[in-house]
């Protein structure tokens, strides 16, 4: 069901606005309930290639995210998976202003991003490339924002690309690899 999430269109991305989703309650079965969830939906992810196997590439992942003060709540070893979908923050992200990371739009104050409460779901995925000695990884950044004040009403927020940048520079550094 999390692979639904994807970017909202940020800069380098390619894809359609998102659009919110919310999960309505569900009840019975072994799996339990769920209610209330809203994902974004509607756009691909930032993909790009590195020059090593998946497996070196996955081995460094959760490195990555650890470097950034990114939990991890979802780590799935056999679709090669990883990310987190309760990150909330405000102002700023472990030191990175929420500006760098998210654009939720601007107001006679400035950005939004800078003063709503934000909820992001990053999720990072490796894909072995048609080379042996490459691998593809996409990194999908999503948010919704609200304001604290006046905050009924979610507002989309798109990714700058930062977060995405990010883990890709700590994996080709961990890696040995120079930047593209």
């Amino acid at each position: 069901m999390l692979g639904a999430c994807a970017s909202t269109g940020g800069a380098g991305s390619a894809g359609t606005s998102p659009v919110p989703v919310t999960v309505s309650a569900q009840q019975g079965g072994t799996s339990g309930s769920m209610a209330g969830v809203t994902m974004m939906v509607g756009s691909a992810g930032q993909t790009a290639q590195v020059g090593a196997s998946r497996d070196a590439v996955w081995a460094k992942l959760p490195g990555a995210y650890e470097s950034l003060g990114l939990p991890i709540s979802i780590k799935d070893d056999a679709r090669f998976r990883i990310g987190n979908d309760q990150i909330k923050a405000r102002r700023a992200l472990n030191g990175v202003s929420m500006r760098t990371i998210v654009d939720c739009g601007s107001d006679l104050n400035g950005e939004k991003a800078e003063s709503y409460d934000i909820r992001l779901t990053i999720e990072t995925t490796v894909a072995q490339a048609a080379s042996a000695d490459a691998a593809e990884v996409t990194t999908m950044v999503s948010g919704l924002g609200r304001s604290p004040n006046f905050g009924n009403n979610d507002v989309s927020c798109s990714t700058k690309g930062e977060l995405e940048r990010r883990i890709l520079r700590y994996v080709r550094t961990q890696l040995g690899l120079t930047e593209k």
